[in-house]
């Protein structure tokens, strides 16, 4: 009775494609959507990776996982957003998330926290952008239609309550986990956000809220300018947080949690160095 009452379970399949053709980015339809890489290109070489829904998430029902042989990747964005977004943004990112791992290698006795130089702006722009791009149902949020604004405009301004928090992460594999509504039931209150994680980093995009509180955890969005050239020491603090901290109900036992049945909740682990 067991196996037919699992067989009978509704599957939970991880989808990384939208069903039409129409880009979250810029919106626009055309015949053919490109891949947009998480990681980007240029951070680590992809390989062989299984996929699946976050561990929490579609509670009831059997999980599918899928293997990918090229890493993770989303079809949901044009060929000139995809080279907009690769040429103009990743390129920092990358360089930033290379820098914070070659001295994380080093033999020395490292500082805590790491002072690793990036473009606070660029990499703010290439997070969202990322972001967006994971989204495979609806993508046209309050928040969605501010980070189309800020991708394509260089004089537009993030508002004040749009902030990007990033902290060191050791773990092996990705994890997306898009637009999570956390309704605190004590204290009131509410926040809108979005985790979006790789080694050696997270990075937490909030709308809303008031922040995050831990000291180890450091806000982009304090040091971003507005200027695609500016360069700066950024704070990394190597202390070590759990692998789904702090999007994990565990994190969460006060909040009341609303979640949009179509969101990206996923999770893609590297075959060659977890099973």
């Amino acid at each position: 009775m067991e196996e037919e009452a699992v067989n009978k379970m509704r599957l939970a399949y991880p989808k990384t494609r939208r069903d039409d053709c129409i880009c979250n980015i810029c919106r626009k339809e055309v015949p053919c959507l490109s891949d947009d890489h998480i990681p980007p290109k240029g951070a680590f070489k992809p390989g062989k990776i299984r996929i699946h829904c976050y561990p929490e998430s579609h509670q009831g029902e059997k999980h599918v996982t899928t293997i990918s042989y090229n890493g993770l990747k989303f079809r949901t964005i044009c060929a000139e957003c995809n080279n907009m977004l690769g040429g103009r943004y990743d390129i920092h990112l990358n360089k930033f998330l290379n820098r914070v791992a070659s001295t994380l290698t080093s033999p020395l006795i490292l500082p805590n926290p790491l002072l690793v130089k990036g473009r606070p702006a660029a990499i703010v722009k290439a997070v969202l952008g990322h972001i967006l791009a994971a989204k495979t149902g609806a993508c046209d949020s309050n928040l969605d239609k501010i980070v189309r604004n800020y991708l394509f405009d260089d004089n537009a301004i993030l508002p004040e309550n749009v902030r990007v928090f990033y902290w060191y992460y050791p773990h092996s594999g990705t994890i997306i986990s898009t637009d999570r509504l956390d309704i605190d039931v004590v204290n009131g209150g509410s926040v809108w956000y979005s985790v979006l994680k790789y080694y050696p980093l997270a990075f937490l995009v909030m709308e809303q809220g008031n922040g995050m509180t831990d000291p180890n955890i450091s806000e982009l969005t304090k040091y971003n300018h507005n200027n695609l050239q500016e360069e700066m020491d950024l704070p990394v603090y190597l202390h070590y947080f759990p692998e789904y901290f702090p999007e994990s109900n565990a994190y969460n036992k006060h909040m009341a949690r609303l979640v949009k049945e179509d969101r990206t909740d996923l999770q893609a682990v590297d075959l060659k160095t977890k099973q």
